[in-house]
């Protein structure tokens, strides 16, 4: 565990290249293939009971979407929001769904065994490119999406690797750890869905609504910086597709969308 640990508190010391090793640490840590699921395999051994995760709401697939993620970790909400579910149980439900991908869901499962086994090339024939052109803001900084969830994976990895060490020894590490990790995180949860354009008729023009409901889930550990708008998330529908953006409004904490047609500056430098 100490090699994960290490590789997380790097990220959040700012050293995002170390996602590559928390890449392949999680794949060992938490994957059902052969010579991996490490946890599950100590657990068995031990006759330990299953770590017990509380993550945010998965993405449901519902007809127009885009992209859309869940089920991070996350501290539990007094106005829900959040499941409390085993470790087995979360390594089987959906992490992200991408419109037009080979595998248009996948499990955290899925996704950590497939991001692990293509690490470095980003794009296999189950990872979409979306994943890496879209971004999320981690650390005051975009980083490609499936970045973003590979590392909330790992964050999920030393969690119940630690639950499992704590059920040995009797030494309680769960608490410290989560609160450092969880607070790295924006957003824990986010869909883009296509909506079918309408028409508004007014007393001066027929304007159309904005064709797209974007709903998301701020992580209550984060907090903003007051002075100035924080974009949350980048996403583009789709190789010929719209830019899109969600922003959290300085001063107010409310969000917006903006919408552009062709590559606006924000998307060009954000990744860069």
């Amino acid at each position: 565990m100490s090699r994960l640990t290490r590789s997380l508190d790097a990220i959040a010391d700012g050293h995002l290249d170390a996602i590559e090793d928390v890449s392949a640490l999680t794949r060992t840590t938490l994957a059902f293939g052969k010579g991996d699921n490490a946890a599950e395999r100590l657990r068995r051994s031990l006759r330990l009971d299953h770590p017990v995760l509380v993550v945010s709401r998965p993405p449901e697939d519902e007809r127009g979407t885009h992209i859309a993620f869940g089920g991070m970790a996350e501290v539990p909400r007094d106005t829900g929001g959040t499941i409390s579910v085993t470790l087995e149980r979360w390594l089987r439900s959906p992490a992200v769904i991408v419109k037009g991908a080979r595998r248009r869901s996948s499990t955290w499962e899925q996704f950590i065994t497939q991001y692990g086994n293509t690490y470095g090339s980003h794009v296999s024939e189950h990872i979409p490119g979306e994943l890496t052109r879209a971004g999320a803001l981690m650390h005051a900084r975009q980083v490609p999406l499936a970045d973003y969830l590979v590392h909330a994976a790992g964050v999920v990895a030393e969690s119940c690797l630690i639950q499992l060490i704590e059920q040995v020894d009797g030494r309680l590490l769960t608490s410290s750890v989560n609160e450092k990790r969880l607070s790295q995180f924006v957003i824990t949860a986010a869909a883009v869905v296509n909506l079918p354009e309408r028409e508004i008729l007014t007393d001066f023009a027929s304007v159309t609504e904005m064709p797209y409901s974007f709903t998301f889930t701020v992580n209550t550990m984060w907090s903003a910086d007051k002075t100035e708008d924080a974009t949350l998330l980048m996403f583009r529908a789709g190789e010929d597709g719209d830019y899109l953006r969600l922003l959290l409004n300085a001063g107010g904490g409310e969000a917006r969308i903006e919408v552009a047609p062709t590559l606006p500056d924000w998307w060009a430098s954000a990744l860069d």
